[in-house]
Order: structure tokens, then sequence, then C-alpha cells
């Protein structure tokens, strides 16, 4: 009543069968009386990441989107609202793409994408960034493997672009306080979320 009304449940790197059977679970409870939180449909999270920016999901499963594969997950798009991709993957505009064609929102998450290739995404049509500053490029990251000049990162493009929301996980221990007040300072309480 005073809590969480409506949530997405979330699933993570997994086997193909799993991401099946957890989409077909949020089908079902779609719309259902939970006795709690109303579910609202899934966020298809994981495989699709960067193996680099995994951050603490599991590496086996990690997989770029293929079409034989996604198109299986879409089959439940009525159930899905929205969908991470790392835009740097193989196969990542087709699997955008094919999302919006369906009306599901996309995200970019886990990923270790340069500017351009944010840039790119963006005119796919992903809207949203997961958890800003977290198991992200930026500046600093992708100076270790490249050399000069500079390029940003996906924080940078987080940043840059109106069109992107974000979220912070502002749970007192993955960010310091400067990093949420930087990111509310930029994006704004209309575009920025709470985790």
């Amino acid at each position: 009543r005073h809590g969480t009304t409506s949530l997405l449940p979330t699933c993570t790197v997994a086997s193909h069968e799993q991401h099946l059977t957890f989409l077909g679970l949020c089908r079902r409870m779609k719309g259902e009386d939970t006795g709690g939180a109303r579910v609202l449909g899934a966020h298809f999270y994981g495989p699709y990441f960067a193996y680099e920016a995994r951050g603490a999901h599991p590496a086996a499963g990690i997989r770029p989107p293929v079409p034989q594969e996604y198109e299986q997950y879409l089959a439940y798009a009525d159930s899905i609202v929205t969908a991470t991709v790392a835009p740097e993957l193989p196969g990542a505009e087709g699997f955008v793409r094919a999302c919006r064609a369906k009306g599901v929102r996309c995200t970019t998450g886990h990923s270790h994408a340069t500017f351009e290739q944010m840039e790119a995404a963006v005119r796919w049509g992903v809207r949203h960034i997961d958890h800003l500053f977290c198991a992200m490029s930026d500046r600093a990251r992708l100076r270790q493997t490249q050399t000069y000049p500079m390029r940003g990162g996906v924080m940078e493009a987080t940043l840059f672009f109106d069109e992107l929301t974000t979220e912070v996980i502002a749970d007192g221990k993955h960010l310091q306080r400067e990093l949420l007040m930087l990111a509310y300072k930029v994006k704004g309480p209309d575009r920025l979320a709470l985790v």
C-alpha cells in the first residue's frame, strides 16, 4: 500500500530455456492479483552484455543477440516492457530495432561502448541507461585500451543526450554522494530514477 506498487521482474544472464521460462512466468503474472505489487511485465536484462562489463552477473551465457534467439523472446513482447543490450555487440542494432517494432523500450547496460556507438544506439531507439556510473565505459576506461585522441563512453553519452533517461544505485554503497549530485544536476528529477 505504501511501498512498491508495481514492478518489472528482471532476469539475468541465463540459458535460452531459462529466459523463455522467465518470460512465460511474467506473461502469466502480468495483471494477476499477486496480493502485493502489480507485475507490469518483464525487464529482459541479460544475456546481451559486454563480457568485460558484466559486473556481478555470471560469465557463462553472455552472448550477442542473434535473430534466431531473440525472435523467440519477442514472441513475448506483450509482456516485455524493457530490454537491455550493450550496443557494441554484433547484432545489437537488429535487436533494438526488432524490440522497438514490437513496442519494447530499449536500454543500454553492462556496456563498454564508445560515445559514437552510443550515438548510433540513440538513433536506433535506445532511450535509457541502466545504473549510471556502474559497469559502463567512460573516458578513463576507454583510454586504457586506445591511443589519442581520447574519447567518451557510455557515461559521457548518458550525461550528454537529453533523449536518455537513467538511474543511479542510491544505496549509499555503490556511489559516493558527489556522483549522485552530479547525476541529479545534469539529468534532473524527470530523467533520473533511484534504485
